[in-house]
């Protein structure tokens, strides 16, 4: 028998490699999440950059 409800967390991590170029005063950079099915939480080198959880993300 499957799990009916999950109430949990799951943890990812992805590791870039980001050139200085990318940086620049007034730059904005964007991630692409992929497929979110309920809410995903960002951040970049441990400090929140921002939460998702309902489409339109």
């Amino acid at each position: 028998m499957g799990v009916k409800y999950f109430s949990g967390t799951a943890t990812y991590s992805k590791t870039v490699q980001a050139p200085a170029s990318w940086f620049r005063p007034g730059q904005h950079l964007w991630i692409n999440l992929g497929r979110v099915r309920d809410i995903a939480e960002v951040k970049v080198n441990g400090r929140a950059t921002g939460q998702v959880w309902a489409p339109l993300y």
